[in-house]
């Protein structure tokens, strides 16, 4: 049986009191309950919103989330909830999306399809999607605006479809993985972490201070001058790649 949790119960107060964030999660043992039972009854959004996080719900369509989007909300933030919508060729569209939005994110969410991401707002800073079974398509590409950007399955199992041309010149914090190549990098990245990439890693912009490379396949043989931050794993079923013998910590 569903069961709210104490932020659920509280939510009229809560937004009556402050009128900036929403917190909606769901405890239960049978699957994750419908957002739109709860939305159909329950919740009179105020336009005021700042920050929406919904956790452990499944969605059937878009319409009870758009319920949630005032026109200033800032943050939207998915986790562990599933998307079911019932669509043509299983393209779930995600639209549409607040004009203010700086912040999306997808934490440990699953689809049945694809999700469809159209013209993303020109406000946005931040894009997280690391979920399981999820497939992600941009058909617009990504914003000039991002700063931050991650992609990924959870458990590294599935690749994800990424190129140079997709990340914006104003990107200075991509984590990326499973992705199977990148021909080059933004040139203002500040920090770069990278997960299951079995190729050769592209020329590293002179301006990056902070590199986190998992279960990397292929040696790095070059590093920038500014790098303050190195983080090496890999695999230990395969054979260990070589560690530098030259750079700036050499």
């Amino acid at each position: 049986m569903f069961k709210p949790s104490l932020g659920t119960q509280r939510h009229h107060q809560q937004c009556a009191a402050a009128g900036r964030s929403v917190f909606l999660r769901s405890f239960t043992n049978k699957g994750a309950p419908r957002l739109t039972s709860l939305l159909s009854t329950d919740v009179r959004t105020p336009r005021a919103l700042k920050i929406i996080e919904l956790e452990n719900w499944a969605m059937d369509s878009w319409e009870p989330i758009q319920l949630l989007l005032s026109p200033v909300v800032a943050t939207l933030r998915f986790i562990n909830c599933s998307f079911e919508f019932e669509v043509p060729e299983g393209r779930i569209l995600m639209t549409p999306l607040p004009e203010q939005l700086f912040a999306l994110e997808l934490e440990n969410c699953f689809a049945e399809g694809q999700l469809i991401f159209e013209r993303l707002p020109l406000t946005l800073r931040r894009v997280s999607i690391m979920s399981s079974g999820i497939e992600a398509v941009f058909t617009h590409g990504l914003p000039s605006s991002l700063k931050s950007f991650a992609l990924g399955n959870l458990y590294g199992d599935q690749s994800i479809d990424i190129s140079a041309e997709m990340l914006p010149e104003s990107l200075e914090e991509p984590t990326l993985v499973g992705c199977d190549q990148l021909e080059s990098l933004p040139p203002r990245l500040r920090v770069l972490r990278m997960s299951e990439y079995g190729r050769q890693l592209p020329t590293l912009p002179d301006t990056l201070e902070a590199l986190e490379l998992d279960n990397r396949r292929h040696d790095v043989v070059q590093y920038p001058d500014r790098l303050r931050s190195l983080s090496l794993s890999w695999n230990p079923v395969m054979a260990p790649p070589w560690l530098p013998t030259s750079g700036p910590f050499f």
